[in-house]
C-alpha cells in the first residue's frame, strides 16, 4: 500500500477497492519475510537485510535460492546453462560449481522473490 503524507492511512481511505493489491503485496504474496539472525550473514543477505522467500523444491528459473547443503542453509544464485545443467554461485567467484538439475548435491528450500538491503 502506498503511504501519502497528506492522505488518510491506506486502510482508512474511502473508495479503496478491496481487491486492489500493491506491488509490494504482489511481490510478497505467499512468501515468508526473513532476515538473518543476530551474528549471521549469508551470501546476498546480510544482517539487517530483508528477503521475501517463497517455499519451493525445484529449480524454476535463474535467480537466488535458499538451499540446504549438509544441514546448513545458504543462499546461492542458480543459473540454467545451455547444456541442461545449472551453475551454482555465491558472491565469491571462487565457489562456482556446475551441477545436475535433476540430482543436485543440495536441497532447494525456497526461491528469493525479493530482497531489501538496510543500506
Amino acid at each position: 500500500m502506498s503511504l501519502h503524507a497528506r492522505l488518510a492511512a491506506p486502510w482508512e481511505q474511502q473508495g479503496t477497492e478491496p481487491g486492489a493489491i500493491s506491488t509490494l503485496q504482489m511481490l510478497t504474496q505467499d512468501c515468508h519475510l526473513v532476515t538473518p539472525a543476530e551474528n549471521e550473514s549469508f551470501d546476498f543477505l546480510f544482517e539487517g537485510d530483508l528477503a521475501a522467500i517463497v517455499a519451493c523444491d525445484k529449480f524454476q528459473q535463474d535467480g537466488l535460492y535458499l538451499l540446504e547443503r549438509e544441514g546448513i542453509l545458504q543462499i546461492q544464485y542458480l543459473e540454467h546453462l545451455a547444456s541442461g545443467r545449472m551453475r551454482v554461485s555465491g558472491e565469491q567467484l571462487h565457489g562456482v560449481t556446475v551441477e545436475s538439475v535433476r540430482h543436485p548435491p543440495f536441497r532447494i528450500v525456497g526461491y528469493v522473490r525479493a530482497r531489501w538491503s538496510r543500506q
